[in-house]
């Protein structure tokens, strides 16, 4: 759309007859294109009778009926132009609209007849003016010039006097809505926010326009209602209790609700006889509204809200009237839209400073150095850390080259690393960091390789590593002395190892030889001279042999609990209710002629070593064996309970049980809870249970009760 400026300078007058860009001017750039569409023409003009601005109708104006261009103008109108009273007598230029509005004096509905050198018709036209003061303190005087040619027959007087009136009427209204849409084209180049927007745009309508009452519905973006964000007029209390839909129910299918749903505007000339305002007839009529019009607002293309004005007489929004309301609202629409793109680079405006601000502390913040140089070597940016740590000041470090902070013996290294990261894309080195003053601190420099606008560059970042290395050093020094102090204890435990294996050889031998010949000697006196001792001497003789074979198998037992902790796991997967079958048939003999009874549930597999396992279940079950001695029948039961993560075994029965009291010696060495001559064993068996468990990760325990028998269980650790 040609303004008569866009992409140039706006035109002024000044006596030099340069031209004063008013693109330049915040309040007018943006709003140029609204003032083109008007029908009206625009004028505005600075304090010193300077035409800033012309829309497009005025130039139409200044060129005759053709709409052609012309070469702008220092003033409003052309030197050679007459302004007439409606009677004929020209109007002296002092009293021109622009000279009254100059002096402060009101220009409103002023109605003139233009007459044009080159013409001998005159041109009736409506002035309105006011002088706006813009944010920025400037002065500017809008004038609205309205072509009033071909409204009304005026010529022979043949019209008749009713068909007058009527246009009369029309005119009218037409005049005070222009007078309405002049004050809403004032408002709209303040650029104000929206909800002022609204509430102006239906004072003007109601103040300047003269409808009933205007409001404005904008769109609730959590439910299909409209929501009033502005209204004027004495009828506002006509929107209490309200509500309008957007959707398809009753609420939504009025003329408003139809308006924003189509996206067109509705106009209901008559209230009782058009069937959409059915629901709010009688609303209409306490308020005394006897027509209204309804028009979408879009944002963006999409619409967002209504318009919708009232009035006290019907048939007044007629085609002329309904073409005008469009272009209001169309203005709104181009406002709003120039108003969200404000926002929107705004906020954009404001993400970008934010996103610089966050950038840069995160910059200044970073524990180390970090430094952005292009391929040349030539800084591009650094962090304070980098000046404070170097010692060196900005204009400095601008000078220099990345090399120019390594020491020298690193430098060589740390170049072909600077290649490697513009070749490969990264690299890692640690170096000695050079500072002003020579000294050198060990530091970890990392670079990346990024695309700048003058090509490649390094980003890089460098961490002061001397604590770590400090720490590293600490680390290596306490390693070796944990080596050796870990070869000291391996020496000193394989020898307490030989001296255990030395002494399970004095066990096995030297003990058990003597221990055998009691043992051999008693059995023969008993086979070849019982019948010539007394009895008390046959059965002291019998006590000495029952003692030597328990000591033999205490002896037995001792042993085998020393190896386990020097005999190796053998792992593997076990189906543990077969290993436990095998356990109940082996120990079978042991309780021939008695009735024992002994259950194994299913049991579920577990990974473990078969021969300490076997030892495990052999123990608990003839232990159950055992102490369930003197029950007719013995009831053994082997089965599992869920334990945790995994599962946790158990051997019940109902034998002489124990006193909980005392469960905390149950599996150590030689701790009996019942005398030998009652149940025989050497007091180690649940002690090898333990340490087999133990090793497999798992724990032992047992639940009992004296006389009402007790369980063991056991958990291994693995699955």
């Amino acid at each position: 759309m040609d303004n008569g400026y866009a992409g140039r300078t706006a035109p002024t007058s000044d006596a030099n007859g340069q031209w004063v860009d008013m693109h330049a001017t915040e309040t007018l750039g943006a709003a140029c294109a609204v003032f083109d569409r008007l029908p009206q023409g625009l004028v505005i003009i600075d304090p010193r009778t300077r035409t800033l601005y012309r829309n497009r109708a005025a130039r139409c104006l200044y060129a005759g009926d053709s709409g052609g261009e012309v070469s702008p103008q220092p003033r409003a109108f052309p030197e050679n132009c007459v302004l007439e009273k409606p009677d004929g007598v020209p109007v002296p230029r002092t009293d021109w609209p622009i000279q009254r509005l100059l002096r402060g004096e009101s220009v409103e509905n002023l109605v003139l007849r233009l007459r044009r050198p080159d013409s001998i018709q005159s041109r009736p036209l409506r002035f309105c003016g006011a002088r706006v003061e813009t944010a920025a303190g400037q002065s500017l005087i809008y004038l609205s010039i309205d072509d009033l040619a071909g409204r009304i027959d005026d010529g022979d007087g043949a019209a008749h006097s009713g068909a007058q009136a009527l246009q009369i009427r029309e005119l009218e209204r037409l005049s005070r809505f222009y007078e309405a849409r002049t004050r809403i084209n004032q408002v709209i180049t303040r650029k104000p926010q929206r909800v002022e927007l609204f509430a102006k745009v239906c004072d003007a309508l109601v103040d300047q326009g003269g409808f009933a009452m205007a409001w404005i519905g904008w769109r609730d973006p959590r439910s299909p209602r409209l929501i009033p964000e502005a209204a004027a007029g004495r009828e506002s209390a006509y929107l209490n209790g309200l509500e309008i839909y957007t959707d398809d129910r009753e609420q939504g299918r009025g003329p408003t609700g139809t308006a924003f749903r189509e996206g067109r505007a509705y106009v209901c000339n008559h209230v009782d006889e058009d069937p959409r305002t059915r629901f709010w007839r009688d609303a209409y009529r306490r308020h005394g509204f006897k027509a209204s019009a309804a028009l979408p607002i879009r944002v963006g293309g999409e619409v967002r809200g209504a318009l919708t004005v009232y009035a006290y007489e019907p048939n007044i929004f007629l085609e002329r009237e309904t073409a005008l309301f469009n272009e209001v609202v169309e203005d709104i629409s181009f406002a709003l839209d120039n108003s969200e793109r404000d926002r929107e680079r705004a906020e954009a405006q404001a993400a970008a400073q934010r996103e610089h601000e966050f950038s840069a502390t995160m910059l200044e913040s970073l524990p180390g150095i970090f430094y952005f140089y292009d391929h040349s070597g030539r800084f591009l940016r650094w962090n304070r850390n980098m000046e404070l740590l170097s010692g060196y000041r900005a204009d400095e470090i601008a000078t220099m080259h990345p090399l120019d902070f390594i020491a020298a013996e690193d430098r060589a290294r740390v170049a072909a690393e600077i290649e490697r990261v513009f070749a490969a894309g990264e690299a890692r080195v640690e170096a000695g960091f050079l500072a002003k003053d020579g000294r050198v601190t060990p530091y970890s420099f990392t670079g990346r390789r990024i695309a700048g606008d003058l090509g490649p560059c390094l980003l890089g970042m460098g961490i002061d590593v001397a604590d770590r290395k400090r720490a590293q050093d600490q680390v290596h020094q306490l390693n070796v002395e944990l080596e050796r102090r870990v070869a000291d204890r391996t020496a000193q435990l394989q020898a307490a190892n030989r001296e255990l294996e030395s002494f399970s050889y004095s066990v096995s031998h030297d003990l058990r030889a003597p221990l055998r010949a009691v043992n051999g000697l008693a059995e023969i006196i008993l086979a070849d001279f019982a019948e010539n001792l007394p009895e008390e001497g046959r059965k002291h003789l019998q006590r000495i042999r029952d003692r030597g074979v328990q000591m033999g198998q205490l002896i037995d037992d001792l042993l085998a609990f020393s190896r386990l902790g020097r005999q190796p796991l053998n792992l593997r997967p076990v189906d543990m209710r077969t290993l436990v079958k095998h356990v109940v048939e082996d120990l079978a003999p042991q309780y021939t002629g008695r009735r024992v009874e002994i259950t194994v549930d299913e049991l579920p597999s577990c990974e473990c070593d078969p021969k300490m396992i076997y030892q495990v279940w052999s123990n608990l079950i003839g232990n159950a064996v055992k102490y369930s001695r003197g029950r007719d029948p013995a009831i053994i039961r082997v089965g599992c309970e869920p334990d945790g993560r995994g599962v946790a075994y158990f051997v019940e029965d109902n034998g002489t049980g124990f006193d909980m009291r005392y469960r905390d010696k149950l599996f150590r060495v030689f701790q009996r809870l019942h005398r030998s001559e009652d149940i025989e064993g050497s007091g180690v068996g649940l002690a090898i249970v333990q340490s087999i468990v133990q090793r497999h990760g798992g724990r032992a325990w047992g639940v009992g009760e004296v006389n009402r028998g007790a369980r063991f269980y056991f958990t291994l650790g693995r699955g």
